[in-house]
């Protein structure tokens, strides 16, 4: 079984989880992305004030070299909820039994003359029906009998071994064993649709994140600048 899912960025991830379970089934996607894009300008805004009270510049005036801290912090809110957004809302989950095409993508030994020769790239496609959501996909290694499982839920299109970028972003449904022949595994899965759009751009949970998110950042900035 895989483990080590979460990276650095995952961290809140069981907290947004649970939030997200409990006003999920009665708000749709565009409300839910608004108050979660609002909680992140919230929160960075009261980074951003605490940072630069402690300082000793308050509001507006604050000098150029301290601007930059406070700053950069403002913005962690929003990197650990657009995180956790990415793996939620990126990817639509295929309906249980649902027909799902495949690509196994393995690095495989070639035995040339009884000499082995570098490992060579081989690419196998399947078709797999999607289980539940608290279902697992299992899979055995190109060549072994061992193997491995996958969750069902969340649902990601790709799957491969660890690299150094998932300390701080991991992958949600974890990677492969670093001494299989499989590198990684892509799933032909379709990408979450907020509203019903030929244009990805519209339909895509970004725009919907994005747009409350700089809306109400403006509007803390405007009001703490009034008082």
């Amino acid at each position: 079984m895989l483990r080590s899912v979460m990276g650095l960025f995952d961290l809140p991830a069981p907290l947004l989880n649970w939030l997200h379970n409990i006003l999920a089934p009665y708000l749709p996607d565009i409300v839910m992305l608004a108050i979660w894009a609002v909680t992140a300008s919230g929160f960075g805004f009261i980074i951003f004030r605490r940072l630069t009270t402690n300082a000793g510049h308050r509001a507006a005036p604050a000098t150029p070299t301290l601007v930059p801290v406070p700053l950069i912090a403002a913005f962690i809110p929003t990197i650990f909820i657009a995180t956790w957004l990415g793996n939620n809302y990126e990817y639509a989950q295929p309906r249980p039994g649902e027909i799902v095409k495949m690509e196994i993508h393995s690095m495989l030994p070639e035995t040339i003359s009884g000499k082995k020769k570098l490992p060579r790239p081989r690419i196998d496609k399947y078709k797999k029906r999607w289980p539940n959501r608290d279902g697992r996909l299992v899979f055995r290694d190109t060549g072994s009998a061992v193997g491995t499982a996958l969750p069902a839920s969340p649902v990601h299109p790709l799957n491969a071994k660890k690299n150094w970028w998932n300390a701080f972003f991991g992958n949600p449904v974890g990677y492969i064993p670093p001494d299989f022949a499989i590198q990684q595994i892509k799933f032909h899965i379709n990408r979450r649709k907020i509203l019903t759009s030929k244009y990805y751009w519209l339909s895509n949970w970004r725009l919907w994140f994005l747009l409350p998110l700089a809306v109400s950042a403006f509007g803390l900035v405007y009001l703490s600048c009034e008082k």
